[in-house]
């Protein structure tokens, strides 16, 4: 697809078209376009076919095919209901038609035939040629969803139809978009996914399969440093999707009913998150720098992830300590602010109070419950939700991929994980303890002990070997 023709047709969307534009201006001008650049060639296209139901304003027929999709489209800014997705859900099921797509132009719905529930769980994957901040998507995933309403993915590769299969998988899982769990799952499968779609010319249920699913996290993990847990956690997120399939019949296989998803990964683990992981050297002031540059770039979320970056620095904690964080932990007193984790306060350094107030600012604007107290949230849908322990990593980990100046391998090792890592290391260093650590982590001294790289382990077990042999030892009278 040709990105400056895609951004020319957003800048008409947004600066040539009225509010409320009539539903055939939308489709002559936008929405043909769009479809012109997935690969739907014009005299493929039929407009305001008929049926008994109405209108689906464009049908097109692929040529040697007797595959069709029809599109209906709505005027500008139209509000879709889900009176709209019955209508095309009724018109795809008395044609037998596979897809359909629903659009006012700027927000577009695929939906799928095949998934039995209300019309409105038909919608498998949307799509916004302008892009808003609060979208169920990322604007990184925004931009991929749109490759799966193409031609060559629906009709050729036929791609697309994974994403029917997890769509249906959470329906019948009752696995909801606003539950916490479900973007770890919706992110495990549709990275697998585009695995796939990347790397075969055909994609259909045979290439679900263990042996794929080892292909995918080999090529994981040689792009990126993973922690053991987390290749577990997504190899169980797309095992169970596909049990689910095997299950009720769209697989033909057995592979995924006694599937262990650690013993699966064991040589994948033992070989890349075992191998030297304690040896990575500590993040550097000038990458840490150039990762606050790369989030300045985006205004929109600069502060947010600004904030979020330096709490890691500033205290190293955990995933769910993050996570859990709440505005009532943090406590103004005395022109001061304090931030409060595990019934103990710590004085914010001025310059994170500012980072704090600025982001406060933003997100007041934006969270108008009094009741919603999370400090970080992903909003979609009109309504704030806290954010997931997978967004949080995603802004850090997937950041690091776009640093400038930064070897290919280096950007394998910087992830949250190393960040940890790196406080812990050089606060050990420069005299913090363990059990310091501990308490404003709220990682267990075991846990901190597996950041601790070898080096600084061997320094600690001399200063502990000579120690052990001094008055320092309660009872040194006696036993010397």
């Amino acid at each position: 697809m040709d990105k400056n023709e895609l951004e020319n047709l957003h800048n008409f969307y947004t600066n040539n078209l009225r509010e409320k534009e009539s539903e055939e201006t939308i489709k002559m001008l936008v929405v043909k376009d769009l479809l012109h650049l997935l690969g739907y060639k014009k005299e493929w296209f039929k407009c305001e076919e008929q049926n008994m139901l109405g209108k689906s304003d464009i049908k097109i027929i692929p040529p040697n095919s007797n595959d069709i999709l029809y599109i209906e489209t709505k005027c500008k800014d139209y509000k879709i209901t889900k009176k709209d997705y019955s209508q095309l859900s009724g018109y795809m099921d008395s044609t037998n038609t596979e897809w359909g797509i629903i659009t006012n132009g700027n927000h577009y719905y695929l939906l799928n035939k095949s998934i039995n529930g209300k019309s409105e769980e038909r919608v498998i994957l949307e799509y916004l040629l302008e892009y808003r901040s609060g979208f169920k998507y990322s604007k990184k995933q925004n931009g991929i969803n749109l490759r799966y309403f193409s031609y060559d993915r629906i009709f050729k590769k036929k791609s697309t139809k994974y994403f029917a299969y997890f769509r249906e998988y959470t329906i019948k899982n009752r696995i909801h978009s606003n539950d916490i769990s479900f973007k770890e799952y919706q992110s495990a499968n549709f990275n697998f996914f585009d695995y796939l779609d990347s790397n075969e010319r055909i994609c259909d249920e045979s290439l679900l399969n263990p042996t794929r699913i080892t292909g995918y996290f080999q090529d994981i993990v040689y792009k990126k440093q993973y922690a053991k847990s987390s290749l577990i956690n997504k190899c169980s997120y797309i095992a169970s999707t596909l049990k689910y399939l095997e299950d009720c019949g769209k697989l033909q296989t057995k592979h995924f009913n006694n599937f262990n998803s650690e013993t699966f990964l064991s040589d994948i683990i033992n070989e890349h998150c075992d191998k030297n992981s304690k040896e990575i050297p500590p993040l550097t002031l000038i990458e840490a720098n150039s990762l606050l540059n790369y989030y300045s770039q985006n205004w929109s979320s600069y502060s947010r992830n600004k904030l979020l970056f330096k709490l890691y620095l500033f205290i190293c904690p955990s995933i769910e300590t993050i996570h859990n964080l709440k505005l009532d932990n943090f406590i103004l007193r005395n022109n001061k602010v304090y931030l409060k984790i595990s019934n103990y306060e710590f004085e914010l350094p001025q310059p994170l109070v500012n980072d704090y107030n600025k982001y406060i600012k933003s997100r007041n604007a934006r969270v108008v419950d009094p009741n919603f107290r999370y400090l970080f949230y992903t909003y979609y849908g009109k309504k704030c939700r806290q954010m997931s322990p997978t967004t949080i990593m995603s802004i850090i980990n997937n950041s690091f991929n776009n640093l400038p100046n930064i070897s290919d391998e280096r950007k394998k090792q910087l992830n949250i994980s190393t960040i940890q890592k790196s406080v812990i290391t050089l606060m050990l260093t420069n005299g913090f303890s363990v059990e310091q650590i501990s308490l404003f982590t709220e990682l267990s001294v075991g846990t901190i002990y597996n950041y601790i790289d070898t080096k600084t382990l061997k320094n600690i077990a001399t200063k502990t070997k000579k120690d052990l042999l001094s008055s320092k030892h309660p009872y040194a009278k006696l036993l010397f």
